[in-house]
This record gives structure tokens, sequence and C-alpha cells, in this order.
């Protein structure tokens, strides 16, 4: 939930920066989308926008979308809308407006978390000690509460200040107002005044009711920085150094529920005859398969005319010719 208040406060910064195109003249207006009309402030509220700054109706839906999205009173619904305005090279305006859907009986613990969640957004959503507040007060006249708050985001070198006026109307449903300027670090400060003024301008309009609301619980400090004396632990990689006079406890043996069959040793003699016997075994198959078997047909090579079966058969017939001629002879 934080991270989507976060949203509101932070990302329509960046959203802002793809939304204010560079101007080489400072007084140069912003073009605006012609598909997009600028919202009108509801008749509730009151400011005074400078003639300087241009209406932005692009950015001006995307922040009024981010904040129907935003649980800005945890579990309590609520319906609102925004509109935002820049000028070229200097920064952007955004005022917010949301009222919850229901009545509200314990308003002021209500809006105390409302104020609580926006302090805490930008630091919730980033690393330590990007967030530098500059101030955070709260008060409450007349039934309207009042935040005022400027933090610095290092890493982006941006300041935002943000006024909220906080309050109950007649119906018991609870309001907020939420006007912010963003513009960098190092940037003019005649921006700055006119955005400071533009926020001191902030009030209610003719039309708006406000219920008795009493004094609003102490707010939750945000967490500004690390603390000084907190020390980071460093992991050490490599070999685990085990300190001398670490000495591990005596067992205790308890009851043996199972034992399992001992594994055999290697030195076991009957391991060697079992080697033994497979030695004898492997050797054996070794002569079995590579002995000549005497019924095998032999083999023959046309390069060796003794193997060949023709030529053989023709030495056979000639030897069988000699012997009759023999047997002639001796007749």
């Amino acid at each position: 939930m934080r991270n989507r208040l976060l949203l509101t406060l932070l990302s329509v910064g960046a959203l802002s920066s793809l939304t204010l195109p560079l101007a080489d003249a400072d007084d140069e207006p912003i073009p605006a989308s012609p598909d997009i009309r600028q919202p009108a402030i509801p008749d509730h509220l009151s400011i005074e926008v400078p003639s300087s700054f241009s209406p932005l109706p692009g950015l001006s839906k995307a922040v009024a979308t981010t904040a129907g999205q935003t649980n800005y009173f945890d579990a309590e619904l609520a319906t609102g809308g925004a509109v935002a305005f820049g000028r070229a090279n200097r920064g952007a305006l955004y005022l917010t407006w949301v009222r919850s859907d229901r009545v509200i009986v314990e308003a002021e613990k209500v809006l105390r978390i409302a104020l609580d969640n926006l302090h805490r957004a930008p630091f919730d959503a980033n690393s330590p000690n990007t967030i530098e507040e500059k101030y955070y007060r709260e008060s409450v006249h007349g039934g309207l509460s009042e935040m005022r708050w400027e933090w610095l985001h290092q890493a982006n070198e941006t300041i935002n200040v943000v006024r909220v006026l906080a309050w109950k109307d007649s119906d018991s449903h609870i309001h907020l107002a939420i006007a912010e300027c963003i513009f960098a670090q190092k940037g003019d400060d005649t921006f700055r005044d006119e955005c400071q003024e533009t926020l001191d301008s902030l009030a209610l309009g003719e039309s708006a009711s406000i219920s008795n609301l009493s004094a609003l619980a102490a707010p939750i400090v945000a967490p500004t920085a690390i603390p000084e004396d907190f020390a980071v632990p460093k992991l050490k990689t490599g070999n685990l150094e085990v300190p001398s006079n670490l000495s591990a406890p005596p067992s205790q043996m308890g009851d043996v529920l199972y034992r399992g069959k001992p594994k055999p040793s290697s030195e076991d003699p009957n391991n060697r005859i079992f080697i033994g016997i497979g030695i004898c075994l492997l050797g054996l198959a070794i002569y079995l398969t590579t002995r000549s078997n005497p019924n095998e047909k032999k083999s023959w090579s046309k390069d060796d005319p003794k193997d060949d079966p023709e030529e053989g058969g023709a030495e056979a017939d000639d030897d069988a010719d000699s012997a009759e001629d023999n047997k002639d002879k001796k007749a």
C-alpha cells in the first residue's frame, strides 16, 4: 500500500520528466495533447496557479489514475482526482484530492493513518539514506488538519515540497487535498518561490463543509537515516576460522532403535578371495572368447593364391591324376 502511495508522491516526478519537454526559452509554454482535456479543480478546493505554469492533461490523467488505485485510508475506499501543471526546465506541480466513499466514525484515527502513510511512503520504497527530510510539521486549526513537508531525493537530486489539508465534512466523510511541487535540487530559486506561494494559496472552497475535528495523535517518526552506531555485519568468504578454545560437547548415547548391517571392511580376508575368483572368471571368459573353433570355416583372401578355393580345387585334381598314373605303371 505504501508503495502505491509512493506512486503519487514520487512516480509522478518520473512521469513529469517524460512529459515536460526541454525548451530554450524559460517562459515558452509546454504543448498539451489536444486529445486529452485538463480536468477541473473541484469547487470545494481553491488554489492559485501561476500563469507561467502550463496545464498537463496527460500527466493529470496518469496521476489521477494512480490516485484512484491508492488506498490512502487503508481499508476505506475513496474517490478523487488530480491535476498537474509544469514549467519547462523548472519543475511540476500536482494537486490530488480524495474523499472517503462511506461515513467514517473514527475520523481522527483514519486521518492519522493516512498522514503517516504519506509520510513514510518515500522512506519505505527507497534504500536507506536516499531520502533526506528537511522538515515535517503538523497542526490542527478549526477542524482543519494541515501537514507541511519537504524532503530531498539524493539519488535523483530532486526536492519535493508537500502541503496536505485533511478534514471531515458535515456528512462525516473524510477528505485529503495533497498539493506537491517537485523541482531540481540545483534549480532556479524563482521557481521554488512560485511553488511555495502556490502551495500556500491552497484553501477550502465555499462549497466545503467542515465538522469538528479533534487533535490527531502524534505522528510516527519516519526513519530519516541509519543510526551512526549501527554496525552492518560483514560476511567473510574462505576458510572458516574456529576458535581454539571451542570444544564439542560430550556425546550422549540414547536408546538404539535400529542397528543396520555393518559395512564390510576392506581388510577382510574374504574380500581378497572374492577378488581372486573374479579375476579367474574374467580370464576364463577372455580365453573362451578368443580361442579358435575347429569347425569354423577358414577365411581366405584374394591376394593369397593358396587361399583361393578354385586354385585349391585345381591342385587337388592334379594330385588325384598323379596317383592314378602311378597305379597304371605298377600294373
